[in-house]
């Protein structure tokens, strides 16, 4: 069943508060629209059906906006919806973040309608280890931003930074790139988003938002992968 709305979303306070109950809605709305990813579905009307019912949920705004993309098109990093409908056998990436009292929240999952081809399982797991691989060297109590960026890179190339630091823009410190000098410290709030892509065929990206602790890691983001 979809989650139920709150007659009148009640919004904590904090930047943490804020951006963990703005993640718990960006879970809930990828558990709402996955039972409507319908063949004949257009990228723009999935779009739609994500934002509104963030809205009604009590988002406060858009961290960016968000990106739904059917095919080739998720190789395309910043894909902006188009027209293109939704087929039998199609791979689908929703990335999307909202805003709750002006901190930002940041999520992207993949969906498969039909049969998924061999090289998408293959590619999505590359992805997935590596995205794990990275969180677990979360657990020092503070680590190189780069180091992190670097687990992923290991595996295959990136046309993207791993992570970002989320604050009240989409993309603060600590930056998470090669070039970063950033330590990544007890209390920072960021994404790991590593992606592997193949213009004009498929794209694949998972990104999570994480609380860095003193022993580790808290995953924000929990909408199954």
């Amino acid at each position: 069943m979809p989650p139920v709305l709150p007659n009148k979303p009640q919004h904590p306070r904090g930047k943490l508060a804020s951006i963990e109950h703005g993640c718990s809605l960006l879970d809930q709305a990828l558990d709402f629209i996955r039972p409507r990813l319908l063949p004949g579905q257009t990228e723009l009307q999935i779009k739609k059906q994500i934002n509104n019912w963030l809205k009604k949920a009590g988002a406060m705004g858009f961290a960016f906006p968000t990106i739904v993309a059917f095919g080739s098109h998720t190789a395309n990093i910043h894909h902006r919806p188009s027209h293109r409908k939704l087929t039998k056998n199609q791979i689908i990436m929703i990335d999307l973040g909202i805003k709750i009292n002006g901190w930002c929240s940041d999520e992207t999952r993949m969906f498969i309608l039909g049969r998924p081809k061999t090289v998408w399982i293959k590619t999505y797991n590359q992805v997935l280890a590596a995205q794990k691989k990275a969180i677990q060297a979360l657990k020092q109590t503070t680590v190189p931003a780069k180091q992190i960026d670097s687990i992923p890179r290991k595996y295959f190339p990136i046309p993207h930074s791993v992570g970002h630091g989320l604050g009240k823009i989409i993309h603060v410190r600590p930056k998470i790139n090669p070039n970063s000098q950033d330590m990544i410290k007890p209390g920072d709030i960021f994404t790991l988003e590593p992606g592997r892509y193949f213009p004009g065929r498929f794209g694949i990206r998972i990104e999570d938002t994480l609380l860095k602790t003193k022993t580790g890691y808290r995953l924000l983001t929990k909408f199954p992968k």
